[in-house]
Order: structure tokens, then sequence, then C-alpha cells
């Protein structure tokens, strides 16, 4: 067959490549635009992409704009509309701005759009895939009303301290380094990069509140904790690649195996959460974290308080059980909420 296809490439003339190469542009244009009517055929307004493939939110998708300026400009662009049609990449969604409908979505009709959006189609990691926010039908149901009760008010006031800690080690630190800049022959402003500042401070109340573990990465900035956090939750090109592949062929990156987030980080984390549960539970240790909560959840041990009944909803799903490979799935989720 190889000698075939040289014997055809050796005879091909300039036209017949140039003819070729159109063919193929053509077939990519088709491929990359098939479904740009989706909502043309709905009679719903839309931003039709100008290229095959990226759908409206390539600018957020490079970095050229930041994701709140992105969604801005696309509310903006939606004004006048109850529902506004975008795509990205390839996949219809729809952008609602009216409070009314809104209000119908997220509470009257709520059991109508249970599911979230798949960010990632296909992702094989077994581990973040157990998060509830990938979670579908009723296996979401079943987890939500497991989990709900370790979200309530008085539950979130009860992890505070922890986070506040967290506050008091960065205002330690800061004076400190305050103190430091003072103490030369010409005392001078204290100044910081505010962004790691924050990024570390923020890792930190995510170690202590979601993983149940101190850290301090303002004193030990290499830790691996922060090291591992910062690899999960930034995009670096080859991400980014990743990803745009798996918005566009899930199915042939998973058969490949590719994997948008870190295995090896995966791991260290799942492992973190294993470790900490075996050790709580071989010395009877209490700790009033997420993490704890989560626990209680697995053990059927966790009470909705009378003032929280409210914020527990009553869908009438079984619960759950839990496994301590669900509760890693809900605390790696935690880099992507702060």
């Amino acid at each position: 067959m190889w000698e075939l296809v040289r014997s055809v490439a050796a005879q091909a003339t300039v036209f017949d490549w140039a003819l070729l190469g159109a063919v193929a542009l053509v077939l990519l244009w088709v491929a990359g635009t098939w479904n740009y009517d989706f909502f043309a055929r709905r009679g719903v307004a839309y931003s039709r992409p100008r290229l095959p493939f990226v759908g409206n939110t390539i600018s957020g998708f490079l970095g050229i704009t930041t994701f709140p300026d992105m969604l801005q400009e696309m509310h903006d662009i939606s004004k006048g509309h109850a529902i506004y049609g975008w795509f990205q990449n390839q996949n219809p969604f729809y952008l609602v701005t009216d409070p009314e409908l809104l209000k119908h979505i997220a509470v009257k009709d709520f059991d109508h759009f249970t599911d979230h959006r798949e960010i990632v189609k296909g992702e094989p990691d077994p581990i973040f895939n157990k998060n509830l926010f990938l979670l579908k039908g009723e296996r979401w149901r079943a987890m939500r009303a497991t989990l709900s009760p370790a979200f309530t008010t008085s539950k979130i006031k009860g992890i505070f301290p922890l986070a506040a800690k967290t506050a008091e080690q960065m205002a330690a630190h800061l004076r400190q380094e305050q103190a430091k800049s003072a103490s030369g022959i010409k005392s001078k402003p204290l100044e910081t990069d505010m962004k790691n500042l924050f990024s570390r401070v923020a890792n930190d109340v995510i170690g202590t509140v979601a993983f149940g573990i101190g850290c301090d990465s303002l004193k030990e900035p290499e830790n691996e904790f922060y090291q591992r956090g910062k690899t999960l939750s930034s995009f670096s090109v080859k991400r980014m690649v990743i990803f745009f592949f798996y918005l566009i062929i899930p199915k042939i990156m998973k058969a490949l195996d590719m994997r948008v987030f870190d295995p090896e980080t995966i791991k260290f984390l799942d492992s973190l959460v294993h470790e900490t549960i075996q050790e709580r539970q071989k010395k009877g240790i209490f700790r009033p974290d997420m993490l704890q909560l989560l626990m209680q959840a697995r053990d059927g041990q966790l009470r909705v308080e009378e003032e929280d009944k409210h914020e527990t909803e009553k869908t009438g799903a079984a619960k759950q059980e839990l496994t301590n490979d669900d509760i890693s799935g809900q605390a790696v989720i935690f880099f992507f909420w702060i």
C-alpha cells in the first residue's frame, strides 16, 4: 500500500497538491463549524464564532483576557435577551440574563437542571471524577444528599477559626518582613508580591480546611503541598493544549490516556487524604475541619442542626455511601474553588 502511496505522490503535480490542500481546508472548515448554526435552528439570538473549532471563548482560554472580563463582555453583548447563545469550542451553551428565568432554573425547576456541564469530557482520572461537580443524575442526587449537611452555615462557621489562624500567620509574616525592611541603615517601605502572597495564603487555607494539615507556605516556600497545589491549579501551555483537544476529540484523548491534571499530583493529594484519615481513626483525633465533616458523613454521624434544616434539601434521594476516594475527590476540588 505504501508503494502505491509513494507512486501517486511522485506523479502528483503542483496543481494536484494545491487541490488536495484546498479540499483538506474545506473539510476542516466544515468539521470545525458544523454545529455553529445550533442556535439559529432554534431561533435563539447568538454570537457566531469567526473561526472553526475555537468557539467564542478562545480569548479566555488563551489567557488574552481574564475569565471575569470575558464573562462581563459576554453579558454586555447579551443584554436585551433573556437567553443568548455562545460556543465553548463547538459546544453550545446558553447565557441566561433574565433574573426570573434564573430563579426558575436555580430554584423552582431545579430538578430539571441538576447536572453540571462536562468541563473535560472523558477525563480518565478516577479520583478527580468523583467530585460532586462532575457527577450526574442519581449519583449526583445521592452524593449531594450525603454532603449537604457538611456545608450548612453552622458547619462553615465552625471551620472559620482555621482560616482565621492562616490569616494570623500572614499578618505575622508581614510584620516580620516589615521589621527587616526597617532595620537597615536606610529604612524603606515593605514591598511584596501580592499575587504570590495570597496564592500561598489560599493554599494554606485549603491545606488546613480541606486536607486537615497545618502548613505555612510563607515560612516554608518550597513545601510539597504548595508545590503540588500550584501544579494542579496552574494551566501550563501543555495542559491548555490537552484541555483544548479534550473539548474537540475527547474519545481519542481518553483512548490515548492523556491527562489534563498531573497524575502524580492527584496521587499525592489522594495519599495525603488517606493517610490523614487513617491516622485520625487510629489515634482518635478530632479536628473541626472539612475532612472531619466528610468522615462523619461517611460514617453516618453528621447531624443537621435545627437552625440549618432549611438549608438541606428534602430531595427524597437515597444517600450515597462514601468511600475514602469519594472524600479525596471532594477535597481536591477545593483548589478550584478558592
